[in-house]
């Protein structure tokens, strides 16, 4: 051997060094491979993530804690279980292994045995960090709330002492120092919670979406969704299969009323996870909003099987109980949560809330005060405490609770807004009567407080008696300054879409006068209060589609147009709802229009009971349901058929109501675009071929237009869309008697196209033939009488006419298609009042008002009617109203004195005289008062 072979020979160092290397670079490969597979988890990627570890070697404990995770996302709890087990065979003590399987342990309810493997880990590890969360978390379960507390500032010093970067463990330091904070009163410390440890922990590594999962299940907690669901969010974005995010997003859905879009997450999150049981326990609240009971309790199985022992999945089994009238059934799961758990806040807590979101309001109370009771740190229940005293009308209350909540938790956005809404309803003043107080800010609306206090008090008889059932006590009514204030009111929140609700014994509204559009406020609070009479009458088991239907009929109005338009359309198909399914149109529609269509099935229901049973039969139904029958109970034991009889005939009842509307399904209008399309598709049909002719003439491309009318024409000489086409271009170079011969033959009077005989009217109208224009408008009319153009139509030929008589009959007519259509009924009230129909007067009069209470014309009218009929003392009422929205008006003032001498109160008429006289001094009828006056 040379000297150069013996320079190469490794020394016993070199040797060393690399075999360091190269355990250095397989070790860091490793590290770098699990690293690789633990994001493929978080990002989702399961089966991917499995393969990935199934290539690594060399650390089964790592493996099997990643393969475990993998099986558990995906509800194989049992194989994630075998997995760990038989890892933890071979590495026996191993701490990360045994944390991992009271995981699962703590998750099923086996707390004992989630106790004793947390142990045995932290013997290993003592600060094994699941490990103590998991022993944290069994002594918050079992009511050891002292023993719990000090595990949860275990993980500050933890975090203080140790500052960990793991992302798993700065997630948990996160959600022991939260429940650290709500115990102890520390609000503060969420914000160090939100910014710092969940922010660091993403930081820590791009992929672990559970940091923006909790920060968003935190602030959805303080419903905060304007930074809540954009957190949601991003954590579905970081990893699109994580069922509990599906889940977070579907509760913030759900108290959001997006029922549909809630039930969409539920059913992602349980096709990835079927075993998750907080998505099962979603499936089951959306059931019970949907006052669907039994479904819900299928629904829960799955989660109570899972982890038979939890608080939040035994509080929905004890709700379902107590809504099916089972309250012994509920009283014992109460007992057994309360024997393992005498400090089982959430659990009463989740029972209070969902049975206030079932109107049962006395059990709501009972358990929502019991989980303050026994878990004084939880916000939670006083904050639904307090939303159902501001349902009941119980602000003094709500008031109370509300601070109490506040001092727990600042944060909490609707919190905030209710104690807002309290001290704006401080300023209300209450107009007190006989069975209402209705509450008003103490000048804008005085005046409509006292309409409405009249209002109520003329028609409360009625409705009960109609339905069967007198109140007790006195309704609250609230009528709030703006939408902003109502939305507040009725939700907490700035987005209810309505203009009144019924809270369960308060009706809130918007005053009319705050919105752009005015609406019929008494029509409103007709819908409204039936709802208050019908609600208490069934001790709030009514189901939602009843009251509706007793509300919606309670009105008086007939039905909009596009409820006739839907029936024409979808009864022919049988796309209906039936008494199973309508509750579904109101929570949770597909489209708007089915909720529209949701109002008028429940409408027609009532008419159908009307009509085949009597009118009777609609009290009896609700006698019925404050027995605590369900509707199919109910309807055999009020009617006498089955509901499959019953519905047979109402089906019945649905076809001979469109036979009745007489106009035919609306045509769906085909943009420029799509007729092009269609006509290119079939360029042989007439009917696409007129329709494009149609769009090119409104597009001044007469040439085109007028190529395709004729082709139409040639097959059929009498095709009316053509003939318009043809005739609206004569019309449009000033040739009129071209276009009215060419009009001709397109009329059919028997079943005439409304666009010829709309053309052909207008025409008539504008060359004042009167008598043509309203036999042609007549003849549309009779055709589609639920149309209101017909009817404004022969209003203007009426008007133009000068014929006073049809004219007050057509805006009858158009005063019934549109309750909040306030020129018509102004309309009315002047040719009343110009006929001297004092009777009508007050009648238009009240019709305008219900609109606008500040219309000064209408108050005068109204005075100057009631005075003729020598109701002077009603007279001055109006004038009185009238002089307070225009104080300079010395016309009225002179009418005020004057209904004041012949009510005999000539003392009170000085006043306004004097008035008249310092504005007027020569105001011959002023002076000739006060002489008057003066001889007395």
């Amino acid at each position: 051997m040379t000297s150069d072979s013996k320079a190469i020979l490794p020394s016993p160092r070199r040797s060393f060094l690399a075999i360091l290397a190269i355990v250095w670079l397989a070790t860091t490969a490793q590290a770098d491979a699990l690293q690789d597979a633990y994001n493929l988890w978080l990002q989702g990627k399961y089966g991917e993530a499995r393969e990935a570890y199934a290539t690594i070697e060399g650390e089964p404990e790592e493996v099997a804690l990643g393969n475990a995770r993998c099986l558990a996302s995906q509800g194989d709890d049992e194989g994630a279980t075998k997995t760990l087990a038989d890892a933890l065979e071979k590495a026996p003590g191993n701490d990360r292994l045994l944390a991992a399987l009271a995981e699962i342990d703590l998750r099923h309810g086996r707390y004992e045995e989630a106790l004793d493997k947390a142990a045995a880990a932290r013997e290993t590890n003592d600060d094994n960090v699941l490990a103590r969360w998991i022993q944290a978390r069994v002594k918050t379960l079992t009511g050891k709330q002292a023993d719990a507390n000090a595990d949860y500032e275990w993980f500050i010093h933890y975090y203080n002492d140790k500052q960990p970067t793991d992302p798993e463990e700065l997630l948990l330091v996160a959600m022991a120092a939260a429940e650290y904070a709500r115990w102890n009163k520390l609000p503060d410390e969420f914000d160090f919670i939100l910014n710092t440890l969940l922010v660091d922990a993403l930081a820590a590594n791009e992929h672990f979406w559970k940091a923006p999962w909790f920060s968003g299940v935190l602030l959805l907690e303080k419903y905060n969704q304007a930074e809540g669901i954009p957190a949601l969010r991003e954590a579905l974005r970081l990893n699109p299969s994580a069922a509990e995010v599906l889940v977070s997003l579907g509760e913030a859905s759900l108290h959001n009323f997006d029922i549909p879009k809630a039930h969409g997450f539920a059913n992602q999150a349980l096709e990835i996870n079927p075993k998750l049981p907080s998505a099962h326990r979603l499936k089951t609240d959306l059931f019970i909003s949907d006052e669907k009971t039994d479904e819900a309790v299928s629904a829960l199985e799955p989660a109570l099987e899972i982890n038979p022992v939890s608080e939040e999945s035994l509080a929905r089994a004890a709700a379902c109980h107590y809504i099916q009238g089972e309250p012994a059934e509920a009283k014992k799961i109460v007992e057994k949560m309360e024997k393992l758990n005498p400090a089982a806040g959430t659990f009463h807590g989740a029972i209070g809330s969902l049975l206030e979101q079932r109107r049962r309001f006395d059990l709501a109370e009972e358990h929502l005060q019991k989980a303050i009771e026994v878990a004084p740190h939880l916000a939670a229940p006083r904050n639904d405490l307090g939303m159902l005293y501001m349902r009941l009308g119980k602000e003094d209350e709500a008031r109370d609770v509300f601070e109490e909540a506040r001092q727990l938790d600042p944060f909490h956005v609707r919190v905030a807004n209710m104690v807002k809404v309290l001290r704006h309803l401080d300023k209300y003043d209450p107009i007190v009567t006989e069975h209402y107080e209705v509450y008003v800010g103490p000048e804008e609306d005085r005046i409509l407080g006292e309409y409405m206090s009249q209002y109520l008090e003329e028609n409360h008889e009625e409705w009960c008696r109609r339905l069967g059932f007198q109140t007790e006590g006195r309704t609250k009514i609230e009528i709030l300054s703006d939408h902003k204030w109502f939305s507040a009111r009725v939700i907490g929140l700035p987005r209810v879409g309505t203009v009144g609700a019924c809270t369960g014994q308060v009706v809130a509204m918007a005053s009319p006068r705050s919105l752009r559009q005015p609406y019929n406020w008494a029509r409103v609070l007709t819908h409204e209060v039936t709802h208050i009479i019908t609600l208490a009458q069934t001790d709030f088991k009514i189901p939602h589609w009843y009251t509706e239907a007793l509300a919606v009929y309670s009105e008086g109005y007939p039905r909009p147009q596009i409820w006739d338009e839907l029936l024409v359309e979808r009864v022919p198909k049988g796309d209906l709802f039936n008494l199973d399914t309508i509750n579904r149109g109101f929570i949770r529609p597909k489209t708007q229009l089915d909720w529209q269509m949701a109002y008028c099935q429940s409408l027609l229901y009532a008419e159908f009971m009307i009509e085949r049973y009597g009118e009777e039969t609609l009290a009896k139904l609700l006698d019925a349901y404050r027995d605590g029958l369900e509707t199919p109970a109910a309807i055999p034991k009020v009617f006498g058929v089955s509901v499959k009889e019953f519905e047979k005939g109402y089906r019945e009842y649905l076809e001979k109501v469109v036979r009745s509307i007489k106009s035919g399904p609306t045509e769906k209008e085909l943009s420029f675009a799509e007729a092009e399309r269609a006509h290119r598709l079939n360029p042989d049909d007439p009917e696409l071929a007129a329709k494009l002719a149609l769009h090119y003439h409104q597009r001044r491309n007469n040439t085109k237009a007028r190529g395709l009318a004729e082709k139409v024409l040639e097959k059929n000489p009498k095709h009316p869309l053509a003939l318009f086409v043809l005739a609206r271009m004569e019309l449009s170079i000033g040739k009129i008697d071209d276009a009215l011969e060419i009009l001709e033959p397109a009329l059919d009077e028997d079943d005439p196209d409304p666009r010829v005989l709309e053309l052909m009217a207008g025409i008539a109208f504008r060359q004042r033939d009167f008598d043509e224009a309203e036999r042609l408008f007549t003849i549309a009319r009779d055709k589609e009488p639920g149309r209101s153009r017909w009817w404004e139509a022969l209003a203007k030929v009426y008007i133009e006419s000068d014929d006073d008589e049809k004219l007050a009959g057509v805006l009858e007519r158009l005063s019934r298609l549109d309750a909040d259509d306030i020129t018509v009924r102004k309309k009315r009230l002047e040719l009343a009042s110009q006929e001297e129909k004092w009777e009508d007067a007050i009648r238009w009069a009240n019709e305008v008002l219900y609109i606008d209470v500040n219309d000064l014309a209408a108050h005068e009218a109204k005075g100057d009617a009631l005075l003729a009929l020598d109701n002077a003392g009603d007279a001055v009422k109006e004038y009185e109203a009238t002089l307070s929205l225009a104080p300079k008006n010395m016309g009225v003032a002179l009418k005020l004195a004057n209904a004041l001498v012949k009510a005999g109160r000539a003392e009170e008429a000085k006043a306004p005289l004097q008035r008249v006289l310092k504005s007027e001094p020569n105001n011959a009828e002023a002076v000739e008062l006060k002489k008057r006056l003066e001889e007395k």
